[in-house]
């Protein structure tokens, strides 16, 4: 009855609260101060969540400890890894090498149960949460197989002589790549925003899109959102994609179009620069760093090796010598980028269809937004923890994006910082960071709707956790879950 009645105080505490901020003996709940007088016996000091990753590779071990706040909230103390080199549960469905075995793949997570054992003390394992979450890859499968896979996975871990671990209804489950962004917003706002009265909007950028997930202050009736359900809770998250916002597909799309712009008289004529490739054509570019020149091979369209019928009827493909002599310029190529950026299908309609994101929400900038803006922001003299986020404004982005179009010749601009960061690049990177800081830039502008003065977080961890890890936000669910499964009893 105590345990039910500590969990039911977790309701009154701040509306979005995701964590407890510290393990205390008090909460401050609508503007009085409510006091828990808790035995210690009662509540654990330390709540662990086994999460096996299942991605298309292997089965990746993420070992979480929380401690739990008097209202039942957990605390992120800490988390292990382990990777053990085996085959991924992909490899067991798939007709190659060998017959599917979907008894073998649920077998191949004993290893990771023992030594999730060993991590953790005897005394707590019927405790202990473990939940699993494949890659959505497995639907790559035909039917049955991906869901006879997950029925036999389910059936495996309810053994008690295979798992000594507490098990929730939907232990095994296939997690889709929509649902990821969702769970590392859970996480990072667990970790950056534990009382919950300051929201951590989430932008990460992948190989094929951007995506952003965050608490909104307008009314969601207008717009489509896809809250997210942790325990009895339904947080009214807004998550959508922009479709085509990375920059490797950006960067490419805009190098063709230069060179679609030039005539072959143009191409032919005088604009031509022998190399150790040969002869190529030179395409001037106002998105690479000025007096600077860079060799590029353009690859074939997908659509075009597709033959879709939406293939660009010119696509040039081969070796080019890209210059932004006497012509690079912030400006001109933050045109150009909007321009690329406008013509992408669904794209207008997509940015429409987003709301403001709060002034009052700290934004994080993910994934491949981290290793463009790492370099270029900070000095190799810089304290580079790797387990701090560093902050900049989006006004700071746009002047090193200048900066960098100018290349060699900031040189002088007494900037120490850009002069620091630009020296450290790689050589052949320097030329092309004009592009990549241009393109963040216009994304977070005309894509999400940030003004220059708008301060960002980015970096590759954060207390130890990688911020593009779903993992921790699983863990959270997890734990909020067996919540409301316990004030049912």
């Amino acid at each position: 009855m105590l345990t039910r009645l500590l969990l039911a105080s977790a309701s009154f505490l701040a509306a979005w609260q995701l964590c407890g901020a510290d393990v205390v003996d008090q909460q401050f709940v609508g503007g009085e101060q409510q006091v828990f007088n808790v035995p210690e016996s009662v509540l654990p000091t330390t709540k662990y969540v086994v999460v096996l990753d299942a991605s298309s590779m292997n089965t990746r071990l993420h070992l979480y400890d929380f401690a739990i706040s008097p209202s039942g909230l957990p605390n992120y103390k800490s988390k292990k890894f382990f990777r053990p080199n085996d085959a991924g549960l992909y490899s067991y469905i798939s007709s190659w090498p060998g017959p599917r075995n979907v008894t073998a793949g649920a077998e191949s997570l004993r290893p990771l149960i023992e030594h999730a054992k060993k991590l953790i003390p005897a005394e707590v394992h019927p405790e202990t949460l473990l939940v699993l979450r494949a890659s959505e890859i497995l639907h790559a499968h035909p039917a049955p197989w991906p869901q006879r896979l997950m029925q036999t996975i389910h059936s495996w871990l309810n053994k008690t002589e295979n798992v000594p671990f507490k098990l929730l209804s939907d232990v095994a489950q296939i997690i889709e790549r929509s649902d990821h962004l969702a769970y590392v917003w859970a996480g990072m706002n667990c970790v950056l925003n534990p009382e919950g009265n300051r929201d951590v909007a989430v932008i990460t950028m992948s190989r094929f899109d951007t995506q952003v997930a965050f608490l909104p202050q307008v009314e969601l009736s207008g717009y489509q959102a896809a809250p997210i359900q942790l325990g009895d809770k339904s947080y009214p998250l807004f998550r959508t994609s922009l479709p085509g916002t990375d920059t490797t597909r950006i960067t490419s799309q805009i190098l063709k179009s230069l060179v679609r712009n030039r005539t072959d008289e143009e191409l032919e004529q005088g604009h031509m620069l022998a190399s150790g490739n040969g002869v190529v054509p030179v395409v001037p570019n106002p998105c690479f760093a000025r007096h600077n020149e860079q060799y590029v091979t353009l690859e074939p369209d997908v659509k075009v090796l597709l033959k879709d019928e939406d293939a660009p009827a010119n696509d040039p493909v081969g070796p080019y010598i890209m210059s932004g002599k006497g012509l690079a310029e912030f400006e001109l190529c933050a045109e150009l980028v909007d321009e690329h950026m406008r013509r992408i299908p669904l794209f207008n309609e997509t940015k429409a269809a987003i709301p403001p994101i709060p002034e009052t929400s700290r934004v994080l900038l993910t994934g491949a937004f981290d290793a463009i803006l790492e370099p270029a922001l900070l000095s190799p003299e810089a304290s580079l923890d790797a387990s701090e986020l560093h902050v900049t404004t989006v006004r700071k982005i746009a002047d090193l994006a200048r900066l960098f179009c100018l290349g060699a010749a900031a040189r002088n601009s007494g900037y120490t910082q850009f002069l620091n960061a630009y020296n450290k690049l790689l050589e052949e990177r320097k030329p092309s960071w004009c592009l990549d800081l241009t393109i963040v830039h216009r994304i977070l502008v005309l894509g999400y709707g940030l003004d220059d003065s708008r301060e960002v977080m980015f970096g590759q961890k954060v207390k130890g956790l990688e911020t593009t890890d779903w993992t921790l936000g699983v863990a959270l669910k997890a734990i909020m879950d067996e919540r409301v499964e316990i004030l049912r009893e």
